[in-house]
């Protein structure tokens, strides 16, 4: 990551390490018991139980294993120009005139971490009028949203940070 020589960091941080989950996994994670239990009963009675498997797999590779793995080499950066996502497979510079719109979450159970996503916020079930389709956005979506600071504790004070800086940079 490089950085103007006028630019100065005003906040960093990472996100939280190990198995996290968010709301939408509460909806997930039953069903994914479900498949566990209909695989291995479809395994007793014939090989078409391997696709049950096999999709058990993939969802949970998918949705919290990667995930697992990305998280422990993402930095986030907050200049005074600049939110700066460095994650392993690539690093994202959002200039602060360049952002439309911004949410926070709180994640559940205790409330003490949160993300902050820039753009639209994914959801499970994607756009009702996009095709059905498995692992990407539209139908089933086990993706989880690619622009976000996510699993920080300050998450407020980053997020009225962003926003002052977005107020700043349209004047």
């Amino acid at each position: 990551m490089e950085l103007n020589k006028s630019e100065k960091i005003l906040w960093q941080g990472v996100p939280k390490q190990g198995f996290k989950i968010i709301l939408q996994d509460l909806i997930i994670i039953p069903f994914l018991l479900l498949f566990i239990c209909a695989s291995i009963f479809m395994l007793y009675i014939n090989f078409i139980g391997i696709f049950f498997v096999i999709f058990t797999v993939y969802v949970i590779y998918t949705r919290y294993i990667r995930d697992i793995i990305d998280r422990k080499n993402t930095k986030y950066y907050i200049t005074e120009q600049h939110v700066i996502l460095c994650k392993p497979k690539n690093t994202v510079t959002i200039p602060f005139k360049e952002i439309k719109k911004i949410s926070y979450t709180d994640h559940p159970f205790k409330f003490i971490y949160g993300s902050i996503i820039f753009g639209e916020e994914e959801n499970i079930f994607g756009d009702p009028n996009e095709e059905f389709s498995f692992g990407y956005k539209g139908g089933l979506n086990l993706t989880r949203d690619k622009t976000v600071i996510e699993y920080i504790k300050d998450y407020k004070e980053v997020y009225q940070l962003i926003q002052e800086k977005i107020k700043e940079s349209k004047s």
